[in-house]
């Protein structure tokens, strides 16, 4: 992680209860000689600045190591707020509200205003709101970042996210995705309680263990969302595309404390029979979209802005002429992320270190 000025400034005034021997005896236990690499300093505020900044621009940075070490050696302040530094922030379009994250850490969540008006039913742990997310799609165009999004949902609303299970990489039989499932979830896994199902046809082989989770979802005591990603897979059969939408079906029809989220699943039958999913199509983002959160990453690294400079670089991703395909989507976002955590660190494109 890098910290922000923000951040920074937030441990500054933390440290300044200290005294500045017991600042220069902390920073020993980092291996910083604090006196000898910023024997100027005047104050406790200084010293702080210069030890936080000596540990924020070390390569690799040394910051959570810092803060995981303030966890055990810090006051309560300091404790209480290295915790809150090392959770997985974000930063906002709309103050406070996570709902409008554009940056998850260092992973950039453009746009998407659709998925954000419609998610907030998702999140809602009201007996009548949807329990089901279904983003489709076939090419790169941003589902993997619409996981990065729950999982920072789950966070704020405090849902367990359960590590999503990924289909491509197995290709599992009905029975292998239960069982995942299952293990996923925590759920009862005794021998004697998971099904033996019959072979043909494929229907017979989904029903035991549909009814065997079914059951189990009742067990739940606290929310608890699961992905499964990478359904638009080629490799990815039949039956692992059938027993996810039964899990979606599940989770729909019984209205407990399972949210599922399907990615990359296209099959139309979703549509007619999941009336009550929140339902999104991904796209990358546009160059009017790039200039909004270059402006509010250049806001939180307290830079101010010339009128045009967001858009003078969101057009130099975005070249007249240039054939927006697959590659150059997946090389400009990988640009557009460090350019954005650069901005926010109060570093302009044309400034920042070449790497």
């Amino acid at each position: 992680m890098s910290l922000r000025p923000k951040q920074i400034n937030d441990l500054v005034d933390a440290f300044s209860a200290w005294s500045l021997p017991r600042l220069r005896e902390f920073a020993q236990l980092l291996d910083y000689d604090l006196a000898k690499e910023a024997p100027n300093c005047a104050n406790i505020r200084l010293c702080a600045r210069a030890f936080i900044s000596a540990m924020n621009a070390a390569r690799p940075p040394r910051d959570r190591e810092m803060l995981e070490l303030l966890q055990t050696e810090g006051n309560a302040a300091l404790r209480n707020l290295a915790t809150l530094l090392l959770e997985p922030d974000y930063v906002p379009t709309v103050e406070n509200d996570f709902y409008s994250a554009i940056s998850l850490g260092e992973t950039a969540f453009i746009g998407r205003d659709g998925l954000r008006r419609e998610i907030r039913n998702f999140t809602n742990e009201g007996v009548y709101s949807t329990r089901v997310l279904v983003v489709s799609g076939s090419d790169p165009c941003g589902k993997s970042y619409t996981y990065c999004y729950l999982k920072h949902l789950a966070d704020k609303v405090g849902a367990e996210f359960a590590d999503p299970l990924n289909v491509r990489q197995r290709n599992p039989t009905t029975r292998e995705f239960f069982e995942a499932v299952g293990r996923k979830l925590r759920l009862n896994m005794k021998e004697t309680d998971f099904p033996e199902a019959e072979d043909d046809p494929q229907e017979a082989k989904v029903w035991p263990y549909s009814d065997w989770l079914d059951g189990q979802i009742d067990t739940l005591e606290e929310p608890r969302w699961l992905t499964i990603d990478e359904l638009n897979h080629p490799e990815v059969g039949r039956p692992a595309l059938e027993a996810a939408f039964e899990l979606a079906r599940l989770a729909e029809s019984k209205q407990k404390n399972l949210w599922v989220a399907l990615l990359g699943y296209n099959d139309p039958t979703v549509a007619a029979t999941l009336k009550q999913a929140v339902k999104e199509q991904p796209r990358f983002p546009n160059a009017a979209e790039v200039v909004t959160y270059f402006e509010r990453m250049a806001q939180e690294g307290q830079l101010q802005l010339q009128a045009g400079e967001a858009l003078g670089w969101a057009q130099a991703l975005f070249p007249a002429g240039a054939t927006i395909d697959k590659e150059f989507m997946e090389n400009t976002i990988r640009e557009i992320e460090r350019q954005g955590n650069n901005l926010a660190r109060g570093i302009r494109p044309e400034d920042a270190p070449q790497e």
